[in-house]
């Protein structure tokens, strides 16, 4: 007989990895799907997010053209961009300086919340420095002329350079976002004069215009780059790059080449998603980029605690499975050996009867039944052997044993009838009779 080897121990071992492995698949079908839904909406957050951005930043440097609007026609400023100050001078045109602040700037601007010019380049190279009057020397003029604020090419634009160290300043504080400034520069011409006369310099901290957007940040759960239409950093809620001032080549030249605003991005550092948004202010990108893990972060973390839980569930079904085992199916595999030694011809094959339960029950009853048919074929085979006895005594009595019996029997029944009859004649025949029968049973 075949012996089958997917006993119940096996079959409860793969029904449990079965339904495993369906619940798994089920519930990473649940996952992926609860995933994309996921990302699909946190992609529309990010992209509000980051137009949001985009347009607190254009109200503030809006804010800034209009101020440039403002004094680019004031006559206060005007009696001031003639003049040329000597070096014995220099303390006079300082003076200048705190008069043109306190009675031209500070006046329209009570409550002080406004930005304000940071400095005037006349075009005769003085330079009023708003920011710290004393930082007014030929070093400051020098760099701004280097960056080109007077360049002929920008006419009267707005024009913006990338985040340097604030050099209109002489005081450090230590912190990037502080010490380093995005410069603007607007050259302003006299319809009088025919000519330009100045040049507007705006020097605005890092710091003030990260505050813009500062809480975009925190809902994108990412990081938030500003850049120019060259791919020269603005501003960032990234430190690092706000220190270093500039970001990864491979990232700028990722987003000046890219073929739309919303992809996902590769790196060595794992996934990202990107969103990407241009002012139509001053050309500015506003880019957000957040790791894949922070968008499904959490779902990942509930997936593998579901797992994680299955799993114990797992080990906590293959302990029940080990005791049930020992408590219920060793028993059963015992009284199975049992009466396979049974079918092999063993009757002695007992069992040992534990516990009062129902396999305890069936394991009485089977010994119970094995002592039955035990008494029974015992007595059967005393039964066949006394059968056989007797067959055998049957078979050794002697014919002539038989014979003398037969004698002693008409003999005496003949003394009998002799004395009660007479009828010898009678008797005689009878005799004759016996004898001969008795005769042919010995001679057969």
């Amino acid at each position: 007989m075949r012996q089958n080897r997917w006993n119940i121990k096996k079959r409860i071992m793969t029904g449990f990895m079965i339904v495993l492995v369906v619940v798994s698949v089920v519930v990473a079908l649940l996952f992926r799907q609860t995933e994309n839904k996921l990302r699909t909406e946190y992609r529309r957050l990010v992209q509000r997010s980051v137009e949001s951005a985009v347009h607190r930043l254009d109200m503030y440097i809006r804010e800034i053209y209009n101020i440039s609007d403002n004094y680019a026609f004031n006559n206060q400023l005007g009696s001031y961009l003639d003049k040329e100050y000597t070096e014995e001078e220099v303390y006079q045109k300082r003076a200048d300086v705190m008069r043109m602040y306190r009675n031209i700037f500070e006046t329209s601007d009570i409550l002080q919340k406004r930005e304000k010019i940071s400095g005037i380049l006349t075009a005769k190279g003085v330079l009023f420095n708003f920011k710290d009057v004393n930082c007014d020397g030929q070093e400051v003029t020098d760099r701004l002329m280097a960056l080109g604020v007077n360049d002929p090419e920008h006419l009267m634009r707005f024009y913006w350079y990338p985040l340097q160290d604030n050099f209109m300043v002489s005081d450090v504080e230590g912190n990037p976002r502080k010490d380093k400034a995005v410069f603007g520069s607007r050259r302003v011409y006299s319809v009088w004069k025919s000519t330009y006369v100045c040049t507007h310099i705006f020097c605005i901290k890092e710091e003030d215009l990260y505050e813009s957007y500062k809480e975009n940040v925190v809902e994108t759960k990412g990081e938030i780059y500003v850049l120019n239409q060259d791919g020269n950093l603005i501003s960032s809620s990234n430190d690092e790059c706000v220190a270093r001032g500039s970001v990864d080549d491979i990232f700028k030249e990722r987003i000046l080449n890219r073929t739309q605003d919303d992809f996902t991005w590769k790196s060595g550092y794992g996934y990202f998603e990107v969103c990407v948004r241009e002012s139509e202010l001053n050309r500015w990108l506003t880019v957000a980029v957040i790791p894949e893990q922070n968008i499904t972060g959490e779902v990942n973390t509930l997936y593998l605690r579901i797992y994680a839980v299955l799993i114990l569930c797992l080990l906590g079904c293959v302990a029940v499975m080990l005791r049930m085992y020992q408590g219920f199916l060793t028993p059963v595999n015992e009284l199975n050996q049992a009466m396979r030694e049974v079918q092999m011809g063993n009757l002695n094959a007992y069992v040992k009867e534990m516990g009062r339960n129902e396999i305890a029950d069936m394991m009485r009853y089977y010994n119970n039944m094995l002592r039955s048919i035990h008494v029974h074929v015992v007595e059967k085979l005393e039964s066949e052997r006394r059968k056989k006895e007797l067959e055998v005594l049957v078979s050794q009595i002697n014919p002539h044993f038989l014979y003398n019996t037969l004698e002693n029997i008409v003999w005496s029944r003949a003394r009998r009838d002799i004395l009660t009859s007479g009828a010898l004649r009678r008797f005689l025949e009878e005799c004759t009779g016996f004898r001969r029968a008795a005769g042919r049973l010995l001679f057969r």
